[in-house]
């Protein structure tokens, strides 16, 4: 980085690096098909570290979380039928796609965490981690018949869920 700074001095800036607030102000909506949808009286995203307004949160309606449910339950048959490999396409993109913008990710959950840089960073890489996980089951979970004990099998497959939500 800079010439003379040893590596525990980066380190330590790494730990101690002052987030940047956003400007303007983030404004986070949801997407249902095509459309950006939320609330029309959204939750301020208040600075724990100025007190100032960071961003806007426009929380699903229920009309709005029943809509997105409706359009995923059409969706789900086509994806079921659809091969893993090409399912697990859209999480490859996002986990590149989280890799090429982590510092802006790991500044924006700093700030409306009050944690260092650093510190989200670590949380954003442990997401990764479970994301990996799943992208490496495509080779894993080909499923299969064993039989475990005289006359005794057991037998495993694969099922699209569908739509998970947390």
């Amino acid at each position: 980085l800079v010439p003379g700074l040893s590596d525990r001095m980066v380190h330590s800036y790494r730990m101690h690096a002052l987030v940047a607030l956003p400007t303007p102000p983030l404004s986070a909506k949801n997407l249902v098909g095509d459309s950006w949808v939320g609330a029309a009286d959204p939750t301020p995203l208040v600075s724990p570290y100025t007190g100032t307004p960071i961003g806007r949160l426009f929380p699903a309606r229920s009309e709005e979380t029943a809509a997105a449910l409706e359009r995923a339950a059409a969706a789900a048959p086509a994806w079921a039928s659809t091969p893993i490999k090409e399912r697990s396409r859209p999480l490859f993109a996002f986990r590149e796609l989280v890799l090429r913008d982590l510092a802006r990710l790991s500044n924006t959950a700093a700030a409306e965490a009050a944690e260092m840089v650093a510190e989200a960073e670590a949380g954003i890489m442990k997401g990764l981690e479970v994301v990996e996980f799943a992208l490496s089951l495509q080779n894993s979970l080909s499923g299969g018949k064993a039989e475990v004990s005289r006359g005794v099998s057991c037998e495993t497959s694969q099922v699209p869920l569908g739509v998970v939500a947390g």
